[in-house]
């Protein structure tokens, strides 16, 4: 999997995204990346959604 996807994020998102850092860090007590929180929403709100089409895209590549 490990492709680089660049994203423009806009100023109020931006915010809210350094925000959920900060209290992911806090929480885990150790460093949290932006991937790390941006990854760990996403599966939060599409999560079964996200694994099928992850191992469906698995499959057309090892396939």
């Amino acid at each position: 999997m490990g492709r680089w996807v660049s994203i423009k994020v806009s100023g109020g998102t931006k915010r809210l995204l350094e925000a959920a850092v900060f209290l992911e860090r806090a929480e885990k007590k150790r460093r949290v990346s932006y991937d790390e929180v941006i990854r760990s929403a996403i599966l939060q709100v599409y999560g079964d959604r996200v694994a099928d089409l992850v191992s469906l895209a698995d499959e057309a590549v090892l396939g």
